[in-house]
C-alpha cells in the first residue's frame, strides 16, 4: 500500500465515520472519532488482509476499492452499534432510548 493508499483510508474513514454518526447523534461528543476508526481498521482488513477476498474491484494506489469501502462501512456499523449498547443500554423493562429518539 503506498503512502496515497492510506491518505485515502484516512479521509474516507473520516467521512463514513461522520455519516454514521449522523444516523445516530450520541450524547458522547466522539462517537464519530470511534466509527471512523472502526471504518479505517475494516478498510485495511478488507483491502489487505482477507487472501483471495482482498483481489477483487478497482485498484487505487495499492488499495482495493470496493472491499476497502465494504470493510469499512460494516465495521463502522458495527462500532457503532456497539457504542450505542454501552452508552445507552436497554433495560429489562424496556425502557432503553430508541434510536429513532433525538
Amino acid at each position: 500500500m503506498e503512502f496515497w493508499g492510506v491518505v485515502m483510508i484516512i479521509a474516507a474513514a473520516i467521512i463514513i465515520g461522520a455519516a454514521v454518526e449522523l444516523f445516530d447523534r450520541s450524547v458522547i461528543a466522539y462517537g464519530a472519532a470511534a466509527s471512523a476508526i472502526g471504518a479505517a481498521i475494516g478498510a485495511y482488513l478488507a483491502s489487505e488482509r482477507l487472501g483471495s477476498l482482498s483481489d477483487w474491484g478497482t485498484e487505487w494506489w495499492g488499495v482495493r476499492i470496493y472491499p476497502a469501502l465494504i470493510g469499512a462501512i460494516v465495521l463502522a456499523v458495527a462500532v457503532e452499534a456497539i457504542y450505542h449498547m454501552v452508552v445507552h443500554p436497554p433495560t429489562a423493562q424496556g425502557g432503553g432510548r430508541s434510536p429513532l429518539a433525538r
